[in-house]
């Protein structure tokens, strides 16, 4: 099975850019292309402990890994 060729592909289109002052689509907004200020301060660091802060060795997925546990009781009063 050939492709079909009906039009051009993407790479035929030459769009403006829109980083920078010259040449850019008037139709986006501009952004500068580099910007020399500050980083904001990150907020995932005053979040609190991950995961690796807390000891659950006997914790899974399915719930506290424990052993089976039988009785030779009842559990109740039987109707």
């Amino acid at each position: 099975m050939a492709p079909k060729k009906d039009g051009p592909g993407p790479g035929a289109y030459m769009l403006p850019s829109t980083i920078g002052y010259a040449k850019t689509d008037y139709r986006k907004t501009r952004s500068p292309r580099y910007s020399f200020g500050l980083r904001s301060q990150s907020s995932y660091e005053e979040d609190g402990p991950g995961p690796a802060a807390y000891k659950l060795g006997s914790v899974t997925r399915y719930g506290k890994a424990t052993n089976l546990k039988f009785s030779m009781l009842h559990r109740g009063e039987l109707e």
